[in-house]
């Protein structure tokens, strides 16, 4: 994701797999700059530097995360991981 509203547009749809139940957002020991709650995030901006947040899928287990380093130009990264 290389565009503010390409950002906006992805943390529309995380919110509302969130707020759906299809995701559930928890913070990983040691992820000292993670999200405690996407909530708190406008998807129109304006964001902090930098956004990182954990999601999982409460039926597979998958775990996801979401890195935005938005200080350089709002690049964003959504990745399934392996732990966390």
């Amino acid at each position: 994701m290389d565009s503010a509203e390409g950002l906006g547009n992805l943390l529309l749809q995380i919110k509302a797999a969130v707020s759906e139940g299809i995701l559930q957002q928890y913070k990983p020991r040691g992820a000292v700059m993670a999200l405690d709650d996407i909530e708190m995030l406008n998807p129109g901006g304006p964001w902090p530097d930098y956004i990182e947040a954990y999601f999982f899928d409460p039926v597979s287990g998958r775990k996801y995360r979401l890195i935005a380093e938005t200080y350089h130009g709002s690049v964003a990264k959504w990745e399934q991981i392996q732990t966390c």
